[in-house]
């Protein structure tokens, strides 16, 4: 595994993290052998967020990282008025330029840049993951292996917005729905499509009950004629400011293998729906269906060109990990010891495949030491 030997040693010192933090929290088990928090360590998991925030801010070479890097050096101003020549344009993520402004004007580099978006973008992943789980270790698993923590190193401005959003829609589960609408709009002037999440108060619904099977419809619906809808995706991306032509809606589909691990939790609901169709959870509902609305959308990159669509359901793939854990409690305790081996052996595959054999991870990461970024502060 040398083609992936930079990511290894993180990804285990990681795990090991999340499980310390597990292991000193206090819970008790459901009738079916799921966990029931009383008390979440803190110890442990800010020094996992520390680990994660520090690995990803030491990047110099990973996927977009060059263009933002020189967008920040060339592109953004040390002096004069924030705000002089700011476009307030959605589509051009005033947000993001303002902050990347302020960060230019207290004097950070463009090495500062990137670890003051790490540790935002990861620190927002984490707590709000830590705070809905019902499944520290096994949240944090998925973090990693259905790369949504690596994604933070490659879309960074799309990764910051899902990250703002999520507080959001922690607003939202506690009502709180004016701070849910200025939270979600905040994230949408970092990335326009992070205005998605307005539909969460629409997605309280238990799973696989009428409306379940509507989405799906819909979905299956868009798929199949996607070639022929091309013209008014079009419209509706230019009214977000965004340009693109048909031949940006062609091309190869998402990966099969990549389909069917986000389909996973999904299908997993589906084999518990008789339970899952009477939940009165309104918060694991909500994440169960935007865990759809990610599976739903993955399924459509699969007639379009995987870059775009697989990056617009990225915006919801973070809730799989908490929709997954909390499948558990609707299984029995010998279903439950079968799904706790037979998820991470198929996640951690998946991460081998994605990381190791279709893309090698150090082909495309690159980084510098700890020491040399103290160095450099100094």
């Amino acid at each position: 595994m040398a083609s992936a030997s930079i990511l290894w040693p993180i990804f285990f010192f990681s795990m090991l993290l999340a499980w310390l933090s597990d292991n000193q929290s206090v819970y008790e088990y459901g009738s079916s052998g799921e966990k029931i928090y009383i008390r979440k360590d803190k110890i442990f998991f800010i020094i996992l967020l520390f680990s994660m925030a520090v690995f990803i801010g030491l990047r110099i070479w990973c996927n977009d990282t060059a263009t933002y890097r020189y967008g920040y050096e060339h592109s953004i101003s040390a002096t004069g008025n924030i705000l002089n020549g700011l476009s307030w344009k959605i589509a051009d993520s005033p947000a993001f330029v303002i902050v990347n402004t302020v960060l230019k004007h207290i004097g950070f580099s463009s090495q500062d840049f990137l670890m003051f978006y790490s540790f935002l973008t990861n620190g927002l992943y984490l707590w709000f993951v830590r705070k809905h789980s019902s499944n520290i270790w096994l949240s944090v698993f998925l973090l990693w292996t259905m790369g949504i923590y690596l994604f933070s190193a490659a879309g960074m401005r799309q990764a910051v917005a899902i990250a703002i959003a999520l507080i959001g829609i922690d607003r939202a589960l506690q009502k709180k729905w004016v701070l849910f609408v200025i939270w979600v709009v905040i994230a949408g002037f970092f990335h326009p499509y992070a205005l998605m999440f307005l539909v969460t108060p629409l997605l309280t619904f238990a799973p696989w009950t009428k409306w379940t099977w509507i989405l799906l419809g819909i979905f299956a619906a868009i798929g199949f004629s996607l070639q022929r809808m091309i013209g008014t995706i079009l419209d509706i991306t230019s009214m977000m400011g965004k340009e693109y032509n048909a031949e940006s809606f062609s091309g190869e589909g998402v990966n099969v293998f990549r389909l069917l691990v986000v389909w996973s939790p999904i299908l997993l609901s589906f084999l518990a729906r008789n339970h899952t169709r009477f939940s009165e959870d309104k918060e694991n509902n909500v994440f169960m269906n935007l865990s759809m609305l990610n599976a739903e959308i993955m399924f459509v990159a699969l007639f379009g060109t995987a870059n775009y669509f697989a990056r617009l359901a990225n915006y919801f793939l973070i809730f799989q990990t908490l929709s997954l854990p909390w499948l558990f409690k609707f299984f029995n305790r010998e279903s439950n010891n079968l799904l706790k081996v037979a998820i991470p052996v198929c996640y951690m595959a998946y991460f081998v495949f994605a990381n190791v054999i279709l893309t090698p991870f150090n082909t495309y990461f690159a980084k510098m030491s700890l020491w040399e970024y103290l160095q450099s502060l100094f």
